[in-house]
């Protein structure tokens, strides 16, 4: 039997797009677009990640952020066609993007710890990508739950939600945390986390 337990605190699952919710062979397009769409397996996979936690916030990090800004007044807002795109997408899912990362391409990790900085309500996080970036140098590689972009089963699957579920339980019994880690990283960037890391490296972003 599945466990599945519900856990009251604030989560952040910081989502790249292309090689979590979609892969090579998918076939679905954005609307009026030659561009690789989202699929419904994976956004329903996605939900059950965001359901593992009462309150969770989904903060993108891939560069499918370029075309997507938080809602501006009234319900408008400035997205481009491809966040436009996603956040009809996700909202099909009962999901919603409230932020993203602010970063280099090459420098995601660092956006994803600065994040964490700015908002110390965060008290677990999963990091859901099919790219190591700079997840070693910063220490993030046990938050990270890699998926794959060339495979014909890539994207997101279940083994991903049963990983993703791990890596939440073990924030809750404290065998590493949010406040750990950034207190680690402004004395020294590695120190005890580096010793849990494992290599690996993504194929996309």
């Amino acid at each position: 039997m599945e466990e599945k337990e519900r856990v009251r605190c604030m989560t952040a699952i910081f989502l790249d797009i292309d090689g979590v919710l979609n892969n090579l062979y998918t076939t679905v397009t954005i609307p009026g677009r030659k561009i690789i769409g989202v699929e419904d397996a994976m956004l329903e996979r996605l939900r059950k990640i965001r359901d593992l936690s009462d309150e969770t916030v989904i903060v993108l990090t891939s560069t499918w952020k370029e075309a997507w800004e938080p809602e501006q007044g009234y319900g408008g807002t400035v997205h481009g066609e491809e966040g436009v795109y996603l956040d009809e997408r996700l909202g099909e899912y009962g999901m919603k993007i409230t932020a993203k990362t602010e970063d280099e391409w090459a420098e995601r990790g660092a956006g994803i710890l600065r994040y964490l900085e700015e908002h110390p309500e965060i008290s677990r996080f999963v990091i859901l990508d099919d790219y190591s970036f700079d997840f070693r140098e910063q220490g993030l590689l046990p938050f990270w739950v890699r998926t794959d972009f060339e495979e014909e089963t890539g994207g997101l699957q279940e083994k991903h939600v049963k990983q993703a579920a791990r890596i939440l339980k073990l924030q809750d019994h404290g065998i590493f945390c949010v406040k750990e880690i950034l207190a680690r990283k402004k004395k020294k960037k590695g120190g005890w986390l580096s010793r849990l890391l494992t290599g690996g490296n993504g194929k996309n972003d």
